[in-house]
């Protein structure tokens, strides 16, 4: 998502809903905040039509990094010809996921969030719960993402913890969304929760807002 990042507690199936947490950061932060990075080097992408450009060069070469790990240096060619190095602006952008005050925000940092939503359900879910963070969304497809975010939750971790948090990464993360809609999309009985073009013709956006609460109702 490129509004916001959420921690979502699922047990038997079921969201824990009083447990949700909002992160109000998230992809278009981090490429905007690339881009301010790159201008300070002297690499001027702040235009509107560059932040594509700054976010291909987020995807293809941002990463995370944990302890004191060397960044590499890369040379990347602009679409005007002009060759750029891509240096400490790479892991120092993602960065402020997990470091909020890097843009003067006081949000809580993504590592933070997870920790809060666990500590939020009943006591005897937490460990189930903790020992299965799992990853979803195009950003924490950079790499080192999944061993910053195992670093930060460690140190999160009370004492009965330690060693038993584990952060999954699933290869297909990057559409976890769209897979899931689309098995949910799939059930026989998933048909009679749709909203109609004739209805939403008729009625207009105040009937999704009614479906919606009852649908929180039901659940």
């Amino acid at each position: 998502i490129n509004a916001e990042y959420m921690g979502v507690p699922i047990c038997d199936s079921f969201p824990i809903r009083h447990a949700i947490q909002r992160l109000n950061l998230g992809g278009r932060d981090v490429t905007t905040y690339l881009a301010r990075l790159f201008y300070e080097s002297g690499v001027n992408l702040c235009k509107s039509g560059d932040l594509q450009t700054v976010r291909e060069i987020k995807e293809k070469h941002s990463f995370l990094r944990s302890g004191n790990a060397e960044a590499p240096k890369v040379q990347y060619t602009l679409p005007d010809g002009t060759c750029v190095e891509l240096g400490s602006e790479m892991h120092r952008a993602p960065e402020l996921l997990f470091q909020t005050d890097l843009i003067s925000r006081e949000d809580p940092a993504i590592d933070a969030l997870a920790f809060k939503s666990v500590m939020l359900c009943d006591i005897d879910s937490r460990r189930g719960l903790f020992s299965n963070i799992l990853l979803a969304g195009g950003n924490t497809c950079l790499a080192g993402f999944q061993e910053r975010m195992q670093e930060g939750l460690d140190t999160l971790a009370p004492v009965g913890l330690a060693g038993g948090i584990k952060v999954l990464a699933p290869a297909e993360r990057k559409y976890s969304t769209w897979i899931g809609a689309a098995m949910i999309a799939s059930f026989p009985t998933f048909e009679a929760q749709w909203i109609t073009a004739e209805t939403y013709a008729d009625e207009g956006n105040p009937c999704i807002h009614e479906y919606g609460l009852s649908c929180q109702g039901a659940a």
